[in-house]
């Protein structure tokens, strides 16, 4: 399982949108809950999702 998932962030990492894709996919639930835990506080729970995704998408990249 790990394996996978470890192949997915190094395909990721160097440039595979296809990997950044599932990925995210995989991540929905988690980033799903982070906006749960922030509504109510000035912006709309897609606003905060797309946030989420963009944050999850620079994370996964190469420094």
């Amino acid at each position: 399982m790990y394996e996978i998932e470890t192949e997915d962030i190094l395909r990721a990492q160097n440039g595979s949108e296809e990997a950044m894709s599932k990925i995210i996919q995989n991540n929905s639930g988690l980033i799903w809950s982070i906006v749960n835990r922030f509504t109510n506080r000035g912006y709309t729970k897609e606003d905060i999702y797309q946030i989420g995704c963009i944050r999850t998408n620079k994370g996964n990249k190469k420094v």
